[in-house]
């Protein structure tokens, strides 16, 4: 197979979805448009977190979560002030993170190649499409009582439910990437006899691609919750115990500064794999509807 035959297929192919200097220049002038939009956005961020805190204050005060199960601004303030550099709250996150990390990646590593294989095959859709929808299904938390039995409450049974409870959306999305490929693409690279390897590299995952940019958001996201809910059912170490054992022994305000800072780390990550998404993508015919 010459170069020469391999572009002239990708070009055939997936030509219309490549990036051009028209494109880039609309993109342009349509961020100049988008500038009052963003200040209008900031704006109604930035009320509604005030509208958040004013809330906060009232449902502390008020007592209607019932007595110091609820703490106050200026107390909540002040613990975290305390919280923060203690040694126990680095630990907390960097366990938590860790086993996100770790179980992500290999969710990746497994979902993406299979996805790929099951979505390229109309055989292999056919017989592992009953499983797949069975197995996600599965609430990776029910199996929570089973892990803690084989490896007790650890970062190991962590990362085992992590890949379980993230690796079925990323599967999934690779084979609806598949699945998208137009068919005059399928036939034109078959056409040039190309190997399924370089099918891959240049039809199949440019193609994919906003897919699976997509299931990683949405397994990242999953996965971190997931983390989070098996460290409070099963006192694994993490941000979850943490928040479980503060709660448990009446220090509501320790448990929100924990609380808390999860619920940053959920919005990092969505606002980061959200911009490398809208970033790697900006060439995709989707994205350029959405500039223009």
């Amino acid at each position: 197979m010459t170069a020469s035959t391999l572009s002239a297929a990708a070009e055939v192919a997936v030509g219309s979805a490549a990036p051009d200097g028209r494109h880039r220049s609309t993109a342009r002038r349509a961020s100049g448009s988008r500038k009052p939009t963003r200040l209008r956005r900031t704006i109604e961020i930035v009320l509604l977190i005030v509208l958040c805190l004013v809330a906060w204050q009232v449902a502390a005060t008020s007592g209607v979560f019932g007595q110091n199960s609820w703490p106050t601004l200026g107390l909540f303030w002040s613990t975290a002030v305390e919280t923060v550099p203690t040694q126990a709250y680095w630990v907390a996150i960097a366990n938590t993170m860790i086993s996100w990390a770790v179980g992500l990646a290999i969710s990746v590593i497994i979902a993406i190649p299979v996805g790929l294989l099951i979505g390229s095959t109309a055989f292999l859709r056919r017989l592992t499409t009953p499983t797949v929808d069975f197995m996600r299904t599965i609430p990776s938390i029910i199996l929570v009582p089973l892990a803690v039995l084989l490896y007790g409450s650890t970062n190991q049974m962590k990362i085992i439910l992590i890949v379980f409870a993230s690796v079925w959306p990323l599967l999934l999305q690779a084979v609806y990437g598949i699945r998208a490929v137009e068919p005059v693409a399928r036939e034109t690279f078959s056409a040039y006899g190309i190997r399924w390897r370089d099918r891959v590299r240049f039809l199949y995952l440019p193609t994919a691609s906003p897919y699976l940019a997509t299931g990683l958001r949405l397994a990242a996201v999953s996965s971190l919750l997931v983390a989070i809910g098996i460290e409070i059912i099963a006192s694994a170490p993490g941000l979850g115990y943490q928040i479980g054992v503060k709660q448990a022994n009446g220090l509501a305000a320790s448990s929100f500064v924990y609380l808390i800072t999860a619920a940053v780390i959920g919005l990092i990550i969505t606002g980061v794999f959200t911009f490398i998404e809208r970033r790697a993508m900006y060439w995709h015919p989707s994205r350029r509807g959405a500039n223009s």
